[in-house]
């Protein structure tokens, strides 16, 4: 534009000059002075000359930066290609999972259902209007408006809501979806089967992630800056028409704050998708090219819809919600928060675990035997502490409580202090105790650095950001980057010196165990907090995700291992238990306990006869304390049959316990059958149940008594007689 701008003076300077030059001519005809004439041409004309030089001078410089400026632009966009093209081709690359996507796409579907139920708006009368505004709508609507039920005006509000944030946010302006289907998704979730037409509009937008084109530009923060205010704005005003008139001026800023939430959880789920390893399959497609529906997000439909769990237990999953058939209350009405990615196998206890009431088992079940005893091998109410005053109100007998960090420790000694097991007879006693578990979960492993090493990730300085940086960069993959991002984690702890407040709990409380304690190959770490922070939510306990999105950075396996085998060798220091997670480390997490008890393994009959006549002697057990815990959980286990088999073997010499989750174990029919095998090959004397939940009550009593149940099932056992069993093997477990 200035180029422009400079080339048009330029060109005008001649015609200028001439024009001066014709009027001093007919100066002079009219007997004015020649001399003064020409002296007034002579000046015009150097400067004239002289700008031209300071014109030509300006456009030379601006065309060297712009030159310069598109060279850097053809170097930017051949690395930013080159990336794209590692991450479409490298395994490694740190894909976000349908699950992730899914899960974003509920928690807005969630925040849409929440706000059209508000009381805030109007259900009755005819189409809606105020004196200033009438809501749009085409006559087949307004009739259809007219006669529907108040139920379904909600189903259709939800979905002009959709409607909005689709335009605005999800499809068309910025995620880039160019498909006509979309609209006629719209538009059957307008028709009288309203049910059927949302469901079809949701599952569409969720199954489509793979459309975003990569050449759609990607702004930065939309929903969260002025773009998303205005948005979210606009589709308040949109709907000024429902609001009942005696809503006050603090209701609408209510209603205009949720819609701005909205555009925020919109915003986040388009990222998700666009960041997802299947939205780089797009890259030779044009923007507008017909692209087939992405084959993965079909299986997982094909797999999850209509899936049944538990013996005549239908379990509606996430899928199931989403589509679930015409005139099934459960698609308005579900709560499901959250679930987790299908690549977790041994823990489910993050910020967003659902809490649905519990479903009923059929009048003609088998009476459960609650008399006998119900124990749950790991939970996480320490995430809770009002969920506390549920425990008298159990009839579970005994609840092991797990610990992940250095915020939940303290709650978790507080209600082992109260609640505490205080001996092997207190299991015998019609009332809901719990065993503490104190440890560093793998997913706050990068919280302690490992001060035994020669030179610490950590070194403290006055400098305590640069320190912060210099470890997080060594214990992150990718390393990161951005300052904001380790600027909002804590200070690292040194390992040592968590192991010694670790141990000064234990020896306080000669009961409790170690855990949650293991390592974790695909955990990502949140994302850095962007202002405004939300309000922190009492009745969670702090330092956990609270609903952030995730971040690329994973957790150095080697660094999580330093912690994990610190953990190992406090607990079989002070001969105390464990419960282990693990999560696609299947073989690095057996290396790991196999080394914690090398050297100690169970010899053979041959062995010790050999060592015997060698005269070779050696100490007996409780002689000296073992670098091994002496009994260890793998906490709902999920690995396949043969996983487990390595396990069983004879010269191991600590006592491994195998745990079962409805919340993972049950949670598609995949999973129960990969448990069902491996339930049917641990021995009858090693296998626990648990309920991997954050709450306590009668939900967790509920799922506690279907994986009872389903373990007799798959045993052969009766209900009473594995009931016993298993309380058996719990005290075992707990008390050795």
């Amino acid at each position: 534009m200035e180029c422009d701008r400079l080339a048009e003076q330029i060109a005008r300077l001649p015609a200028t000059v001439w024009e001066r030059l014709s009027q001093t001519e007919e100066s002079s005809s009219e007997g004015q002075s020649h001399c003064y004439a020409k002296s007034d041409y002579t000046a015009q004309l150097q400067k004239a000359n002289f700008e031209i030089q300071h014109k030509d001078t300006a456009i030379r410089q601006l065309t060297a930066e712009l030159d310069s400026h598109k060279l850097e632009i053809q170097k930017l966009r051949a690395k930013e290609q080159s990336l794209r093209d590692f991450m479409h081709e490298s395994d490694s690359y740190p894909e976000v999972s349908e699950h992730e996507v899914v899960s974003a796409f509920v928690r807005l579907r969630q925040k849409v259902q929440k706000l059209v139920s508000s009381r805030l708006y109007r259900m009755e009368g005819k189409q809606p209007s105020t004196e200033s505004k009438t809501f749009t709508m085409s006559k087949d609507l307004s009739d259809l408006w007219n006669n529907a039920t108040q139920a379904n005006r909600k189903l259709m509000l939800r979905s002009f809501v959709y409607q909005r944030l689709a335009d605005g946010i999800l499809a068309y302006e910025f995620f880039g979806i160019v498909e006509s289907k979309l609209e006629d998704a719209v538009a059957h979730s307008k028709t009288d089967n309203l049910f059927t037409g949302l469901s079809h509009f949701e599952r569409f937008l969720v199954k489509n992630e793979g459309r975003s084109m990569c050449s759609c530009i990607e702004a930065i923060g939309p929903a969260k800056g002025p773009f998303g205010k205005a948005l979210a704005r606009q589709i308040h005003d949109d709907f000024a028409p429902f609001i009942v008139d005696e809503a006050t001026r603090e209701d609408k800023q209510n209603l205009l704050n949720g819609f701005t939430e909205l555009c925020h959880e919109a915003y986040v789920l388009r990222l998700l998708m666009r960041k997802s390893k299947n939205n780089y399959r797009c890259l030779s497609l044009s923007l507008g090219s017909p692209v087939e529906i992405n084959d993965r997000w079909a299986d997982v439909f094909g797999e999850l819809e209509g899936t049944q769990s538990g013996r005549n237990t239908v379990v509606l999953t996430l899928f199931g919600v989403l589509v679930a058939p015409a005139g099934n209350s459960r698609n308005d009405n579900s709560t499901i928060e959250n679930i987790a990615p299908r690549t977790t196998i041994k823990m489910c206890m993050c910020d967003h675990q659902q809490e649905a009431a519990p479903e009923p088992f059929p009048h003609n079940a088998e009476p459960f035997p609650w008399h006998v005893g119900v124990f749950d091998a790991h939970n996480h109410i320490g995430e809770r502490a009002n969920s506390v005053s549920d425990l008298p109100n159990m009839k579970s007998r005994a609840l092991a409580i797990m610990a992940t960090r250095t915020q939940d420790q303290p709650l978790i000694a507080s209600i082992a202090k109260t609640h505490g097991v205080k001996g092997p007879e207190c299991f015998a006693e019609h009332k809901t105790t719990v065993i503490a578990g104190y440890g560093r979960h793998p997913w706050f492993s990068h919280e302690l650095f490992d001060d035994s090493l020669e030179t610490p990730t950590y070194v403290s300085s006055k400098d305590v950001e640069a320190a912060k940086a210099q470890h997080y960069k060594a214990v992150l993959s990718p390393a990161p980057t951005d300052p904001a991002f380790w600027r909002d984690l804590p200070v690292p702890r040194a390992l040592s010196t968590f192991i010694a407040e670790t141990r000064a709990r234990l020896i306080e409380d000669p009961y409790a165990m170690v855990g949650e304690i293991g390592l974790d190959k695909p955990f990502r770490l949140p994302m850095q907090w962007t202002d405004p922070r939300p309000e922190p939510d009492l009745d969670r306990t702090p330092g956990g995700r609270q609903r952030r999105p995730l971040s690329q950075h994973r957790i150095n396996i080697t660094h999580q291992r330093a912690v994990f085998m610190a953990d190992l060798r406090l607990a079989g220091e002070l001969g105390r238990p464990v419960s282990v997670h693990g999560v696609q480390v299947h073989g690095i997490l057996y290396d790991a306990l196999s080394e914690s008890w090398k050297g100690h393994e169970v010899k053979g009959r041959r062995s010790r006869d050999k060592e015997k006549k060698e005269g070779k002697t050696k100490l007996q057990a409780g002689d000296a304390p073992k670098p091994y815990p002496p009994r260890i959980c793998l906490h709902s286990f999920s690995g396949k049959s043969d996983a487990a088999k390595q396990y069983l073997k004879p010269s191991i010499p600590a006592k491994i316990f195998f745990s079962f989750s409805k919340t993972n174990n049950l949670r598609s029919e995949e999973e129960r059958k990969k448990a069902e095998d491996a339930i049917r090959i641990v021995p009858d004397n090693r296998i626990l149940v648990e309920s991997d939940l954050h709450t306590a009550g009668e939900r967790m009593d509920s799922e506690l008594e279907e994986m009872y149940r389903v373990i007799s099932e798959v045993k052969g056992w009766g209900l009473q007689e594995g009931v016993g069993k298993i309380a058996g093997n719990y005290r075992e477990f707990i008390f050795g």
